[in-house]
């Protein structure tokens, strides 16, 4: 379970209890949908934004371009080979 599994889970239950706590105050025959709101408005933003966080960690792009990330990976490993090469040179 990553970080952001976590937080998601800790501000949806900060949200319940919001929810909880302003339908104690309040009183009201709404009750319902105060804990509708608190339960299933998060959850919709929260889910969006993580989808959202994803999509532009992917440089905009719904599906992860393989090719890209293995030129990514071959420029990588050049690099690393070539600082090997001087290392021993030294």
């Amino acid at each position: 379970m990553d970080l952001m599994v976590v937080y998601i889970i800790l501000t949806w239950l900060a949200c319940l209890g919001w929810s909880i706590f302003a339908l104690a105050i309040s009183g009201s025959d709404l009750a319902g949908l105060i804990i509708a709101g608190g339960i299933i408005g998060p959850l919709v933003i929260m889910f969006y934004m993580r989808a959202y966080i994803y999509y532009s960690l992917n440089d905009f792009e719904f599906f992860e371009d393989v090719k890209l990330v293995n030129k990514e990976i071959d420029k990588h490993n050049k690099d690393i080979t070539e600082m090997e090469q001087s290392k021993e040179r030294i």
